[in-house]
This record gives structure tokens, sequence and C-alpha cells, in this order.
């Protein structure tokens, strides 16, 4: 979660200026009605020396569609690894060699490993973005990694989310 200024100065300064050449009881009601949107679209709002602060809703990764990836595409930064980390808790980031992530899956037979993997195909075949899996008997290990970025992606975060709701 990061936090922006939303569009300032430029937006800042129009608004303010705007605001001003209303009178007071206009100003009042404008700025409750602003600060009304604000909270029916989400937007967490903080009020800091007459800037308004918007704090970045978190990136609901489930909504997002891999982006195919060509040769020369960089991978993410470790920064950038550690905040899309957040939003997959139970997968296991691995910064050997070529970063990737990762997750065990245990079920209770071999018949319900096999049916959780072939839903994992079919869900990485729809974004075009495949794990690598391994399956011991009840066991199945994901591991993710955009092999042309030679690292992590979007996309890599995109397909974690995805499978966590399988």
């Amino acid at each position: 979660m990061g936090i922006r200024l939303a569009g300032f100065p430029a937006w800042f300064a129009w608004r303010t200026y705007y605001l001003l050449a209303l009178p007071r009881w206009e100003r009042r009601i404008r700025v409750a009605l602003d600060w009304t949107l604000d909270l029916l679209f989400e937007r967490d709002v903080v009020q800091l020396k007459g800037a308004t602060i918007r704090e970045e809703p978190y990136m609901d990764l489930t909504k997002k569609k891999c982006v195919p990836c060509e040769g020369g595409t960089p991978p993410m930064p470790p920064s950038e690894e550690d905040k899309y980390k957040d939003e997959i808790p139970s997968w296991e980031l691995n910064r050997d060699g070529n970063h990737s992530i990762e997750r065990q899956f245990e079920f209770s037979d071999f018949q319900s490993a096999m049916s959780f993997v072939n839903r994992v195909a079919d869900l990485a075949e729809d974004e075009g973005h495949h794990p690598d899996i391994c399956i011991n008997y009840n066991k199945v290990h994901l591991e993710l990694s955009t092999h042309a970025a030679g690292g992590l992606t979007e996309n890599d975060f995109i397909v974690a989310a995805k499978i966590n709701e399988l």
C-alpha cells in the first residue's frame, strides 16, 4: 500500500481557487460532498496541512489478467516483490538465483491432488502463464517465475492469487 498525492499541486491549486470563489456555506457543502464521495469509493483520505493525500487501495490481483512477456522484459525489483508478496501471504518468496514464488498444497489423496492440478492447468492456460508443478502422491508443489524476464513479474503474482481462489 502506497500513499500518493491526488494530482497535487495542480489539482489542489485548482480546487482551492474554485472553492475560495464560492460562498462560505457552499464551500462547506462541496468539501463535505467531496469527502463523502471519497468514502463511498473506498479511498482512504487524510487531510495534511491543506494537501489531500489518498492511500492506494490494495491491489486485487484476482481481477487482473496476465500480460504476455517477451525477451528483454526486466524482472521486478525486490521492493516491488515485497509489496506483491503481501497480497499472497501463503506463498514463499525464493530469492536464490532467479527469484520465484512457491507454495506446497497437501490433499487427502492422489485423486484430489490431480483434480487440483487439472484446475491449475486450466487456469494457467487461460492466463497464458504456467507454473512449474511437482506432484508427490497427495502433495503438489507449485513454483512461479517468469523465465523470459529471469525473475518475477506481476504475472506470477496474478496467477498465484488466482490459484489461491481455486
